[in-house]
């Protein structure tokens, strides 16, 4: 048992796997946090007012996986488990970076194997398009051009043609090109909030929507 209150360079310069990386500082409110690294999984660490707060980074890595994935698993919580400590034991935080490196691998494995069925995807995306089609084709039949105050039409069509660049984003979207983890990320999307990329109370034909009963 080793017992520290916080990385340094001075306490992992014997630790095989450990490195200091000045890329991954940062600030933060004033604070200034600073970057390690183990076998590859990044981690920053900040002591402050006689606590540390240290956090693994499965989140700065780069992974078939989404975070959702990621945060159903044991290994998720170990990430965090020295995150507001008076100090830590090290081994205690070389054996949590083991098995969060171990389980990354093996969800990485599983994940590079997956086929993912993007059938509701694509049918949700192409029903958006429609919708959002709509309400422009709406607004430009029934706003009433002549008795609007030029201004006020000037921000109607801006908010018409942010909506129609919405459009031709999803239909250049080609989601056989995307990685299995954009791919999920869409599902749990549209599972979690009905969308996918344009919801039904988008912003823009929300605007358009009142437009057409001024």
């Amino acid at each position: 048992m080793k017992k520290v209150t916080n990385l340094s360079i001075a306490n992992i310069r014997n630790i095989a796997g450990f490195e200091r990386r000045e890329d991954l500082d940062f600030t933060d409110d004033g604070n200034r946090f600073r970057g390690f690294e183990y076998r590859g999984m990044p981690i920053t660490t900040l002591r402050a007012d006689g606590e540390t707060y240290l956090c693994i980074r499965v989140d700065y890595t780069q992974h078939s996986f989404t975070w959702n994935e990621w945060s159903e698993t044991e290994e998720y919580l170990l990430c965090d488990e020295f995150n507001g400590v008076n100090d830590f034991d090290l081994d205690k935080l070389i054996e949590n970076l083991e098995k969060v490196i171990d389980k990354v691998n093996e969800l990485d494995e599983k994940a590079s194997k997956e086929e993912v069925d993007t059938t509701w995807v694509e049918l949700a995306l192409a029903a958006e398009i429609e919708v959002a089609e709509k309400a422009i084709e709406d607004f430009k039949a029934n706003f009433d051009w002549f008795n609007s105050e030029s201004y006020v039409t000037k921000h109607y069509i801006d908010y018409a043609k942010s909506l129609q660049k919405m459009i031709d984003g999803v239909k250049n979207l080609d989601i056989n090109s995307l990685s299995r983890r954009e791919k999920v990320e869409f599902i749990e999307r549209l599972e979690k909030y009905g969308y996918v990329k344009i919801a039904e109370n988008d912003f823009y034909m929300n605007q358009l929507r009142e437009a057409m009963n001024k």
